[in-house]
């Protein structure tokens, strides 16, 4: 069974045509906005709701608002429901997505210096292992990444100044890179390499080492965290999941613990992105910390990772 058969035994009119409805679609009113146009658009392929005018809702939560129950009695019908997508099997090297091109890093980027060794080891990292195993690199004063698309503002470039250079890979190979600030006087903590001047805009992906991935993981909000549970983690690089993601995750995963932040925020995130995976077929959960996980200790860090995973972390410390 499906979503869509899931609408039509609840008398819930939709559109198969016209006006907003693309090919593989159904469209719908979309009741989070003062939508009359059918702008709510079911996926056939994949069983997921996005609205032309307010963009992508949680399925449970659409489901929910359309059929007028509460959460958990949707839950229970859209998992009655769910069509399962088949899942892909992870090997050494994904899907390949796009055209393969050399990523350019800002001018004057270097191997880690002595200032950002510093920064990483007040957080309670080895700087050294850091270096090796994700490939960091620094900046100094003066980082320009040039941007054409910035001129007709009247900038020529970013500065990446002062900033730990962080390297995504996917496909074995750099497609786009994030950086920290390191100075604490940044009005950006994070500054990213523009989707336009990635090989793979990030948000499609997920950040971390795909060839140690296994059939379960730990889904944390950036590389810090990932950093602190190792390479079994990987991160949505902020807490604001895309459909793309969900769909990486739960064609990679059979079972994933959701770990973001602490505040409210972040943890009504969590619950959605855990639910989306549910849908798809993944053993999925929220655990909830104290802070966020970068802040945890090594040996709470790897008391949760082997109570999750249960496996014993077996790299350097």
């Amino acid at each position: 069974m499906s979503l869509k058969q899931l609408l039509i035994d609840y008398r819930i009119p939709f559109s198969e045509q016209g006006k907003n409805i693309g090919n593989g679609w159904i469209g719908l009113k979309c009741p989070f906005c003062d939508d009359h146009s059918n702008h709510l658009g079911l996926n056939l392929q994949y069983d997921f709701f996005s609205c032309w005018r307010c963009g992508w809702h949680p399925t449970v939560e659409t489901i929910s608002k359309l059929i007028g129950v509460d959460r958990s009695e949707a839950f229970k019908l859209v998992m009655r429901y769910k069509r399962m997508t088949p899942r892909k099997i992870l090997t050494k090297v994904l899907p390949r997505e796009e055209h393969m091109i050399e990523i350019i890093y800002p001018d004057n980027t270097t191997p880690l210096q002595e200032q950002h060794k510093k920064y990483l080891i007040k957080r309670k990292f080895d700087a050294d292992y850091l270096e090796q195993k994700w490939g960091l690199m620094g900046t100094g004063p003066n980082a320009p990444l040039k941007d054409p698309d910035l001129w007709k503002e009247g900038q020529r470039y970013i500065n990446f100044r002062h900033r730990i250079i962080i390297p995504i890979r996917w496909n074995g190979k750099v497609v786009s890179f994030t950086s920290r600030d390191i100075t604490g006087k940044a009005k950006l903590r994070y500054i990213n390499c523009p989707a336009r001047l990635s090989i793979i805009d990030p948000k499609k992906i997920i950040y971390g080492i795909p060839e140690e991935w296994g059939d379960a993981g730990i889904c944390v909000e950036g590389p810090f965290d990932v950093w602190r549970f190792g390479p079994k983690a990987f991160a949505t690089l902020g807490i604001q999941f895309t459909l793309e993601q969900v769909h990486k995750i739960s064609n990679i995963f059979k079972k994933v613990a959701v770990i973001y932040d602490n505040d409210r925020e972040a943890q009504n995130q969590a619950r959605k992105l855990a639910s989306e995976l549910k849908f798809r077929g993944v053993e999925s959960f929220v655990v909830r910390i104290k802070d966020d996980p970068a802040s945890l200790t090594q040996k709470e860090a790897d008391d949760i990772v082997e109570d999750i995973l249960k496996i014993k972390r077996v790299y350097p410390l």
